[in-house]
């Protein structure tokens, strides 16, 4: 899974600057984001399915421009 999250993380878009993009899939792996926000203040929650089956693994994140 590790392998599959670094793929996805360098896969960064000038749209979806934050976490890498909205949807990425590779073999039954499947990420998902989603986000609100700019890169002055943005919340968004990432998870990871394989097959049909969310993975306990899911990630809330916030952050924002520090002055």
């Amino acid at each position: 899974m590790y392998s599959f999250l670094s793929i996805e993380m360098r896969n960064i878009t000038a749209e979806n600057t934050f976490r890498g993009p909205k949807s990425f899939y590779e073999s039954e792996f499947r990420f998902s984001d989603s986000n609100l926000g700019t890169k002055v203040q943005f919340l968004g929650k990432e998870t990871i399915t394989v097959g049909n089956i969310e993975l306990d693994f899911s990630l809330n994140y916030s952050g924002g421009f520090v002055m």
